[in-house]
C-alpha cells in the first residue's frame, strides 16, 4: 500500500491547535446563555422547597449591591473571549500580518456591534432611541480595543495599560463628583459618574 493509498483520517487534526479547556469553558457559559437559566428557574414548580427557590434567585440579577450566578454569565464571556483573541490573534499575526489583522479586528467589532444594535431592536423606536449599551455592543467595544492593545503592545505595556484602567476606572467612580448629585456613592444605585454617562450620552437608557 503506497502512501496515496492510506486512508485518511480526517479527526486526527481536527482539534489541532485548540485548548480543550477553553472550549468546554465556553460551551458552561453558553448552556446558560442558551437556556440553562431557565432550567433552574423552573425548579420550584417541580419541587417545591427552599432549595430549589434559593437556586432559583441565583438565576436573577442582583438589583443593585450583591452578586447572584447570573451576574456572572457576561464577565465569563468576556473573559474566555480575552483569552482565545491571545490565540487567534498571535497566529493571525503570524501568518497574515499587523495590517491585515487590524482590518479583520475591525470588520468583526463593526459587524457585532450592529448585530446587538440590530437584536435589541435597531431603529423600530426611532433614531434617537438605538440602544448602544446592548450585550452584543458590549463585546464588540471590548474585543476592539482588547485585540487593538495585544497588536500593538507587548506584555509589559499591557500589564501597565491593565492597571490604569482598573486604577483609573476605581478613582473616578469613587472620587469625581456626580453633576446634579455631588459625592459619588457606589452604595446606592444611580449615584455615580458611569450611570450619569449612560444616562446623559448613551440613548435608550
Amino acid at each position: 500500500m503506497t502512501a496515496a493509498e492510506v486512508p485518511s483520517k480526517p479527526n486526527e487534526n481536527a482539534f489541532a491547535g485548540r485548548l480543550t479547556s477553553i472550549d468546554a469553558l465556553r460551551g458552561f457559559d453558553m448552556f446558560w446563555i442558551l437556556g440553562g437559566d431557565f432550567l433552574v428557574r423552573s425548579l420550584p414548580s417541580i419541587h417545591d422547597s427552599p432549595l430549589t427557590h434559593s437556586l432559583a434567585a441565583q438565576m436573577e440579577h442582583c438589583p443593585w449591591a450583591g452578586f447572584h450566578f447570573y451576574d456572572f454569565i457576561f464577565p465569563l464571556f468576556i473573559f474566555i473571549a480575552g483569552i482565545s483573541l491571545v490565540f487567534s490573534l498571535t497566529r493571525m499575526l503570524e501568518r497574515e500580518g499587523r495590517r491585515t489583522t487590524v482590518k479583520r479586528i475591525c470588520a468583526r467589532s463593526i459587524l457585532l456591534f450592529f448585530l446587538g444594535v440590530f437584536y435589541m431592536g435597531g431603529i423600530a423606536n426611532g433614531v434617537h432611541n438605538i440602544y448602544l449599551a446592548g450585550v452584543l455592543q458590549r463585546i464588540a467595544g471590548a474585543y476592539f480595543f482588547a485585540a487593538l492593545f495585544f497588536c500593538f503592545f507587548r506584555l509589559r505595556s499591557l500589564v501597565g495599560i491593565t492597571f490604569s484602567l482598573l486604577v483609573g476606572y476605581w478613582a473616578l467612580m469613587t472620587f469625581v463628583p456626580v453633576p446634579g448629585i455631588g459625592a459619588p456613592s457606589l452604595a446606592e444605585p444611580g449615584k455615580n459618574l458611569a450611570h450619569y454617562l449612560d444616562v446623559r450620552f448613551l440613548p435608550g437608557q
